[in-house]
């Protein structure tokens, strides 16, 4: 099936050559491992390892006011539902990541696991001595489906739907880290690239999903970090990084355009594809941790994420205008708006015991996904022309509550030498909330509550200074049936008529594979 920037862009060649409008308008188209420092008896890795406000501003003629408003309010809640989901195609995270951490549920506050310490708690870099690179190779596939509850029209009619399908392939997702301990006996610092793990997805363009999501599946986003972490005692560390988030996201997704006199509120006909491309290539943050050995064998640590705020301030708008003949005439011109939303504050724990061969963590880590409360859209200068009775409107600045919660996920995990120098093999198990209330649920928005059984092993070449590390996980997302939700049609053209779209079952899972490579010299 054609993807949805296909349609954008074969509406809008189609039509340009048609109308012979100008560039910069549209119309029915686009607009537009070495030695550990003290021996903690780290068993990973190798032998080195130690809704409100929204106007319009109207000029221009009476009759037909009313359509012609709605309409321009429709293309406005619409490209905020877009934003906010450029948020959720890259904000969500999995709560993984790094092969040797993966095999262990991600519980590695504590351990760190190796050079990937650096985002878990890069107190832990301490104890690392010489060089450490390790290159890590993630194939993630998200799976989704979604069953729609029949909806009741107003002729009378129950519309009964088909099962949509995430038609996304796997993504391959690299990162490559490495940490130096500048030749000095209390001090490793770390630099790292590495992208974290999040939705991913293509449904059908025509699917009953469609006022929800379309696709987000040429998003991407990419943590730049550098961090230094200092043994300060025997049996404490400290460390902190610096950070900086890459984010670019594209989704896409349908608003109606059904004015309540004539047709029915999911006719084709009056449905408008709409885009959002988002960019935003300096976002700053950090993170700080703590590593204490309180007794022998017992270790406890702590790190915090400082929160983000994702920003761009010339983000482009695509469009392609319903294809009802009310519509022959109509153009938008203008592309950009400012948009963003927040990503969150997150507090790890943990408690670790060790013995020479095997050692066993428990993290919990809280987020304040309750941050994520509003999306912001204002236009720069976004003008809607050629609707019935009007000459022109300009589109204001609104807002979009969104009402997400914070969360808290539990991770057990461990790992065990089986063959001295040579194998080590881990497990564990993690829980993770969703951060979304049932009532705001929707394919564009599928977090889904958690639970992972995941395993790993990294076999060691200590004379070749090397360490291959794998890890698989299969996350089991809950089922959930809706049926009191909020989200409806984006239809500000007859709002009491927008229908509700969110109702129906959700089901949903992660399989993860990794490969890494690590040395060490």
């Amino acid at each position: 099936m054609k993807g949805a920037r296909d349609a954008i862009g074969a509406v809008g060649l189609e039509t340009e050559r048609a109308s012979g409008s100008p560039e910069g308008s549209n119309q029915r188209g686009m607009m537009n491992q070495g030695h550990n420092r003290r021996d903690r008896s780290r068993p990973a890795g190798g032998e080195g390892q130690r809704q409100s406000g929204r106007s319009i501003e109207a000029s221009g003629g009476s009759d037909g006011r009313f359509f012609t408003v709605s309409f321009a309010l429709l293309v406005v809640m619409s490209l905020l539902i877009l934003s906010g989901g450029a948020a959720r195609a890259s904000g969500l995270f999995l709560p993984l990541q790094g092969i040797r951490a993966t095999g262990r549920a991600g519980a590695t506050v504590v351990e760190g696991g190796g050079p990937w310490a650096i985002w878990y708690n890069p107190a832990a870099l301490a104890e690392l001595e010489g060089w450490h690179i390790t290159a890590d190779l993630v194939v993630n596939r998200f799976g989704s489906s979604f069953l729609r509850a029949p909806s009741e029209q107003p002729n009378g009619d129950l519309l009964v739907y088909p099962e949509v399908h995430n038609s996304k392939g796997p993504d391959l997702l690299p990162s490559l880290i490495a940490t130096w301990d500048l030749g000095l006996e209390r001090i490793t610092v770390g630099l790292g690239l590495f992208p974290p793990m999040g939705y991913r997805y293509n449904y059908p363009l025509d699917g009953p999903q469609r006022y929800s999501a379309v696709e987000n599946g040429q998003s991407l986003s990419m943590v730049m970090e550098l961090a230094v972490a200092v043994q300060i005692l025997d049996w404490l560390s400290v460390g902190a990084g610096f950070q900086n988030i890459y984010f670019d996201s594209l989704s896409y997704t349908i608003a109606s355009a059904w004015p309540g006199v004539v047709g029915q509120p999911e006719d084709s006909d009056w449905d408008a594809l709409l885009g959002i491309h988002l960019v935003d290539p300096f976002t700053p943050t950090g993170n700080v941790g703590v590593v204490a050995e309180v007794y022998k064998g017992l270790e406890l640590g702590l790190s915090v994420q400082l929160p983000a705020r994702i920003e761009d301030r010339d983000a482009t708008v695509e469009m392609r205008l319903p294809l009802h003949p009310l519509f022959d005439s109509a153009q938008v011109s203008g592309q950009r708006v400012i948009s963003g939303f927040n990503l969150p504050t997150s507090i790890r724990s943990g408690v670790r015991y060790h013995q020479p061969t095997w050692d066993v963590e428990l993290n919990v880590v809280w987020q304040d996904w309750s941050v994520h409360d509003a999306i912001t859209f204002e236009p720069q200068g976004i003008v809607l022309t050629g609707l019935p009775a009007i000459d022109e409107f300009v589109v204001r600045p609104v807002e979009m509550v969104m009402g997400w919660e914070d969360t808290i996920s539990v991770h057990l995990g461990g790992e065990v030498e089986i063959l001295r120098d040579l194998l080590k093999v881990r497990g564990g198990l993690l829980y993770e909330q969703s951060a979304i209330p049932d009532q705001r649920l929707n394919v564009f928005q599928m977090d889904l509550e958690k639970v992972a059984p995941c395993v790993g092993l990294t076999l060691l070449a200590p004379r070749q200074h090397l360490a291959v590390d794998l890890a698989y996980t299969h996350l089991f997302l809950s089922s959930r049936r809706i049926t009191d939700s909020l989200v409806v049609q984006s239809n500000t053209s007859f709002e009491e008529g927008a229908v509700v779209v969110g109702n129906g079952d959700y089901s949903g899972s992660f399989d993860l594979f990794g490969l890494g490579v690590e040395v060490w010299f």
